[in-house]
């Protein structure tokens, strides 16, 4: 979402507000604003100020519909090829190890049934709404549910 901020002399400087927050390409930190650096009078009074607040205003406009694009297509770091390449079941199998207790175990479980459903290959493009309504369904049917309460 493009918004402004009012800064000095009248004043107010652009940004894309990210939601939820993206990774920035270049430095990989997690991050909600892109200051664009363009500017303009918070009121403008002669016609070259109209027109210039109306040109930065256009710019800007541009630069949030590529930005947009940039998010959707993975190119911006949202979802970057290296993240949807990776096995899902390995992810989450990276994940169980670092829980503990009763929180390991439920994680533990979840894999038993993921590996089955998957047989143990899932990429994350693979991941669409449909397929996680196949493994909700994969669960309700499984014949090892004994275990699970729900």
């Amino acid at each position: 979402m493009l918004r402004t901020k009012p800064i000095s002399k009248g004043r107010k400087t652009l940004y894309l507000d990210f939601y939820p927050a993206i990774a920035h390409p270049n430095t990989g930190k997690q991050t909600r604003h892109e200051f664009l650096r363009l500017y303009l009078f918070s009121r403008p009074k002669t016609p070259a100020d109209k027109e210039q607040k109306a040109e930065t205003l256009a710019l800007a406009e541009t630069i949030r519909a590529r930005r947009q694009i940039e998010v959707q297509a993975g190119s911006y770091g949202f979802l970057s090829k290296k993240n949807l390449d990776t096995c899902f079941v390995k992810y989450c199998e990276r994940l169980a190890e670092e829980r503990v207790g009763i929180n390991k175990t439920g994680w533990e479980s979840m894999l038993i049934y993921l590996n089955d459903f998957s047989d143990g290959s899932l990429k994350q493009t693979d991941l669409t709404e449909t397929k996680c309504r196949d493994f909700r369904n994969f669960l309700l049917t499984s014949s090892k549910r004994s275990d699970i309460s729900y």
